[in-house]
């Protein structure tokens, strides 16, 4: 198991963090993200869809609709929300392919449901904590050896 921790003081370094993320994820990379309402998931995710090409202003919390799909130049992000969702059976109201992009990225904010149903493989785990006011840390975890390129 993999774990990096990196101390974010600022938006300005969760946008680097974004940049530096997306540069390791390729095709068939899933990124779960928990932490608390307001810790920056959707924020990460904004910049890591950026960072890929996605205008970041496309780029909003799929609270609502669970799904958002964005294209970029290796194919699809995913990037789900979870939140509102009590009960694992309510995840079978999709089609997997609906809710993994299997060629391409997929970014899950609230993934306690779906981690039971997702092989570890290519899976990256993060939990983002307050540490004080503005700032952020990021706790990376992987049994992928994929991700060791973050340590750097």
């Amino acid at each position: 198991m993999i774990t990096i921790k990196w101390l974010l003081p600022d938006l300005e370094a969760t946008a680097a963090a974004g940049a530096k993320l997306s540069k390791t994820l390729e095709p068939g990379c899933i990124v779960m993200m928990e932490g608390d309402l307001g810790s920056g998931k959707t924020t990460l995710c904004k910049n890591i869809c950026a960072s890929l090409g996605v205008p970041i202003n496309l780029v909003t919390s799929p609270t609502y609709t669970m799904v958002n799909m964005y294209s970029y130049d290796l194919g699809v992000i995913h990037h789900l929300d979870l939140y509102r969702l009590e009960d694992q059976k309510e995840l079978e109201d999709f089609d997997f392919e609906d809710l993994i992009a299997v060629d391409g990225i997929t970014l899950v904010e609230w993934p306690k449901l779906l981690r039971p149903l997702i092989d570890t493989q290519r899976v990256l785990n993060i939990n983002i904590n307050y540490v004080s006011d503005g700032s952020r840390e990021l706790i990376m975890s992987s049994h992928d050896s994929l991700y060791e390129r973050l340590m750097n």
